[in-house]
């Protein structure tokens, strides 16, 4: 939940491991993505928005990168926006992401999708 100027409001977010963005080949349309270290156990909270969110729930904010916006009682820093013509896997409706820490004991889990982007020099058949 996002309480913004116009009030609170729901925000869809995701949860996403070192490469996300890499492996869907976006880049985004103001800043960063996610560095290395803010995959670690003690890294920067930081989010990226995405440009829908950023329209709608942010007003077009063009300062927003580096801002600090609370998500759920918890202070991110934005460091990105996404371009307009990102797109999720299976359609989501998706308005943030957030880097996260893999541990050990998350390997019991059963909310992970992966996702994998398969070699040009490999066939289908050989994968």
């Amino acid at each position: 939940m996002w309480g913004g100027p116009a009030g609170a409001e729901i925000l869809q977010g995701r949860r996403v491991t070192n490469g996300y963005f890499q492996i869907l080949g976006s880049k985004p349309s103001q800043g960063r993505l996610f560095l290395p270290e803010e995959y670690r156990e003690n890294g920067e909270p930081v989010a990226v928005l995405s440009y829908g969110a950023w329209l709608r729930a942010f007003g077009s904010d063009p300062g927003i990168v580096g801002k600090e916006v609370s998500f759920n009682g918890r202070v991110h820093t934005v460091v990105g926006v996404m371009s307009p013509d990102f797109r999720t896997l299976y359609g989501d409706k998706i308005d943030l992401w957030v880097p996260v820490f893999w541990r050990d004991q998350n390997r019991q889990g059963r909310y992970f999708f992966v996702i994998g982007r398969l070699n040009k020099s490999v066939d289908i058949q050989a994968a």
